[in-house]
């Protein structure tokens, strides 16, 4: 198991939820949480409560030159989380009711995990990682529907990290494939429904936290035997 004392996270999506869980176990083991997400004012609040060494980097992932320019003012990372894009949770549609726009949306998760990955492979350290988020939903498919599209995303995403650990090895790239998990794109009214549902039917009985999952992406980053693994962190969704 490798140690985060001084290493170098950058953490996109850092500004909340997932993001924030993790940029705040970094430094509290001793790393440097390197925050980014769009808004440098949700970074700045969201920094308040990192307990440790951090930096922050308000960029747009999807946005190319956005993406170079940051990276160029940065010299080296030893590992790279990116969690989600913006709003997801919003381009959920049935096919039926799915447009071009819609569908070349919902594939913003891999352009997004694709510009970044890019700008930083000349900055990764040999013995570090990269970790992408993909859904468990690539393996269970929400019930509720209007998923396919933006499932295909999630896809892709799966696909690009399992290829890309044998094209960057010895750098380590992995997925986590989350559940259901208690953050700000559900609603207070929408979090009671998942929390009364998860307490009934999931196996751990309880909603996923962001710490839970932050728990998962640190045990990726310094655990050195892992790659090319997507690791489902679901609660027991799949088995259910």
């Amino acid at each position: 198991m490798e140690n985060l004392k001084n290493k170098r996270v950058l953490i996109i999506g850092a500004s909340s939820g997932i993001g924030k869980a993790i940029a705040q176990q970094v430094a509290q083991q001793g790393g440097i949480a390197m925050m980014a997400s769009r808004s440098l004012e949700k970074l700045q609040e969201a920094s308040k409560d990192i307990d440790g060494v951090f930096e922050l980097y308000p960029f747009d992932m999807l946005n190319e030159t956005d993406v170079a320019n940051t990276f160029n003012k940065i010299e080296s990372i030893d590992h790279l989380v990116i969690t989600a894009v913006a709003d997801e949770n919003t381009l959920r549609s049935s096919l039926k009711n799915s447009t071009k726009e819609i569908a070349e949306k919902s594939l913003q998760k891999f352009w997004g995990a694709m510009f970044c990955c890019r700008a930083a492979v000349d900055k990764l350290s040999k013995n570090g990682s990269i970790i992408l988020t993909s859904s468990i939903a690539i393996y269970r498919p929400s019930s509720a529907g209007d998923m396919s599209i933006l499932t295909a995303g999630h896809g892709a995403v799966t696909a690009f990290a399992t290829a890309l650990a044998v094209e960057l090895a010895p750098i380590r790239v992995n997925v986590i494939a989350p559940g259901v998990v208690s953050t700000s794109v559900w609603s207070e009214s929408q979090k009671d429904n998942l929390e009364k549902w998860a307490n009934e039917k999931l196996l751990v009985k309880h909603l996923g936290s962001p710490e839970e999952l932050a728990d998962a992406y640190i045990s990726l980053m310094t655990n050195t035997y892992i790659t090319g693994s997507i690791l489902k962190v679901d609660g027991g969704l799949t088995l259910i």
